[in-house]
């Protein structure tokens, strides 16, 4: 490999281990001592090191040696001893600081005798690049380095450097995805080229990066804007029951989320994505409120899975154990608004380093299990709420950096948009202007949502929902909660909140899929709820609310649209139905 050629342009930045040859005579000994003229080498090998040795000729009058290169000298021959007849002279080379073999020649001439001695000397090992130092955009992005080496190398970079590998990469260029620089000051590293034969021989280069200006976030509109639709990582992270961060992922049946799945749901069309969490299970000091650090890192290794692919996230505390969310007629207590605080500083320090993709919601269902039971929503019980989201607001903007202007997701009373509706001139009060939306969820009707089996709440579990997708003398049709219900509810949120300049999240929606023994109805009914989806995406999506679809494969009822181990979908019907109403559906902001 020739470089010698690029050295007016790269920076050499490689330190050297040069081996070298033995200076001692050689050790098959001179010559025997005879008359005619011999030389003891027709031919000289060395290292790429500063050397010498010995050549010895036998001749009948003093030889006269001469070098054709600057780099190979030869001393005068003198007597060898008491040899009679037998001349020796020093051949040495200087050190070879170029990166190929090189070739010179030594004549020896004795009378009217001569012979060439060749000499080789191998090329030096190196590392060569294009620029000893870098500074990258504070927002990231890409870059390549260039470099020359004698061999193959080895690569090491700042951790928020990520080497790319492609077929299509030009040999000699290194790509590397730079993450955006969130930590608030400037940050320094290096990336080290070495050869793989030789880590001592490698180039340097300084790469340097300022950080963006952390504070600056996109508004809750243009984020809602943004999203697309989304999908709940259902019965997942916020299992309860396993209290060890390793196995309580899957404790209600689901695998461990992993990079195919999210790159599934990618695929599949979504970009954003529900992560529901448990959290109190995993405090380790109840006096602090500590958690796990190991659940900590999960639940910020899934984050980074799905803002990597490009996606939005939210991160909630789930119903958690109820600790919160079943004790909102109690009234208002200090301690609980204490380890709302606590759970949530530990939250957002260990997530603020993400960007605007990454969204925090402070519960689920507050007040839902109460009010199921019978208990109404009353002005006491609405400030209670609003009490506890506010311990979440306050606590996550004072962790600073990002979370100072993140957008966050507070919870309207039980998310039920009937009680939204009354809950809007109660919000709490955020010190980011802008950065606020508010969660509802929508399971009506409920006896063709979410019903189990006949008689539980009502007298039939319903399988056909939309008038176009009724069985004409059916006891499963649909009796209320159709189109114009949705588009009522729909609308309801629209005026109370969106046309404030509030987004809301249709944090959950759905509807399971029956199993009926009938083949026809059964593909009715998978046809019925398609539209169902595909009608409330699409009414959600045109009064400014973002759909959350609730997916999960755990448990007797059919949701998934899924397979987890692998992210292929499972349920093509009903993805088809959620994709279509994302794309008739349009955001009025």
């Amino acid at each position: 490999m020739n470089l010698r050629s690029l050295l007016s342009f790269f920076v050499i930045g490689a330190s050297v281990c040069l081996a070298s040859c033995d200076d001692d005579d050689d050790k098959r000994g001179p010559i025997s001592d005879e008359t005619s003229f011999t030389v003891s080498d027709a031919s000289l090998d060395y290292l790429k090191t500063e050397s010498s040795r010995s050549i010895y000729v036998r001749a009948a009058s003093l030889p006269v040696a001469t070098s054709d290169s600057e780099w190979l000298h030869v001393t005068d021959f003198e007597k060898n001893g008491e040899s009679a007849n037998i001349y020796v002279a020093q051949v040495s080379v200087d050190e070879n600081t170029g990166y190929d073999d090189r070739t010179g020649t030594i004549k020896i001439v004795a009378g009217n005798e001569s012979q060439t001695v060749t000499v080789k000397q191998s090329y030096r090992d190196g590392v060569l690049v294009s620029a000893n130092s870098l500074t990258l955009l504070p927002e990231g992005g890409s870059v390549e380095v260039a470099y020359q080496s004698t061999g193959d190398v080895k690569v090491t970079a700042p951790e928020w450097m990520t080497e790319v590998a492609g077929r299509a990469l030009t040999p000699g260029v290194i790509k590397f995805a730079v993450a955006a620089n969130r930590t608030g000051d400037a940050r320094q590293g290096e990336v080290v080229i070495a050869l793989a034969s030789d880590n001592s021989v490698k180039a340097t280069v300084a790469v340097s990066q300022e950080s963006v200006d952390i504070t600056a976030m996109p508004s809750a509109i243009a984020i809602a804007r943004d999203m697309y639709v989304g999908v709940n990582i259902g019965n997942t992270m916020e299992a309860t029951g396993d209290s060890n961060p390793a196995t309580g992922e899957t404790a209600w049946g689901a695998p461990k989320i992993n990079e195919a799945y999210i790159q599934g749901i990618k695929n599949a069309g979504f970009n954003a994505v529900r992560i529901p969490c448990a959290w109190s299970q995993y405090i380790v000091d109840p006096a602090t409120h500590k958690i796990n650090d190991a659940w900590l890192d999960r639940v910020h290794e899934v984050v980074k899975m799905v803002v990597d692919n490009g996606m939005y996230a939210i991160v909630n505390a789930h119903w958690d154990g109820g600790w919160l969310e079943d004790h909102i007629f109690d009234g208002f207590k200090q301690e609980t608004a204490d380890k709302q605080k606590a759970i949530w500083t530990q939250i957002a320090t260990k997530l603020g380093e993400f960007d605007h993709h990454l969204l925090f919601a402070g519960s689920n269902e507050v007040g839902m299990n109460e009010m199921n039971s019978g208990k109404k929503f009353d002005a006491t019980s609405y400030q209670t709420v609003t009490a506890y989201a506010q311990a979440f607001i306050d606590a996550v903007r004072a962790t600073g950096g990002s979370n100072i202007n993140r957008t966050l997701i507070v919870q309207t009373p039980a998310t039920n948009i009937a009680e939204a509706v009354k809950w809007a001139s109660y919000l709490p009060v955020d010190p980011s202007d802008g950065h606020l939306m508010v969660e509802a969820h929508f399971y009506d009707p409920s006896d063709f949502s979410i019903m189990d089996k006949d008689g539980a709440w009502s007298t039939y579990v319903k399988w056909f929902w939309g008038a176009d997708y009724h069985v004409e003398g059916s006891v499963r049709n649909c009796t209320w909660g159709e189109e114009s219900v949705v588009d009522d509810m729909m609308g309801k949120l629209k005026n109370a909140y969106v046309s404030k300049g509030i987004p809301v999240v249709l944090g959950e929606y759905g509807a399971m899929r029956r199993g009926i023994d009938d083949p026809d109805q059964q593909a009715r009914h998978e046809d019925s709820r398609a539209y169902y989806h595909s009608y409330v995406v699409k009414s959600a999506k045109n009064n400014g609310v973002i759909p959350f679809y609730w997916d999960k494969t755990t448990w007797s009822a059919e949701w998934g649209i899924f397979n987890r181990e692998d992210g292929t979908v499972k349920d093509q019907k009903n993805l088809a139905g959620i994709m279509k109403g994302a794309a008739e559906g349009n955001y009025p902001y």
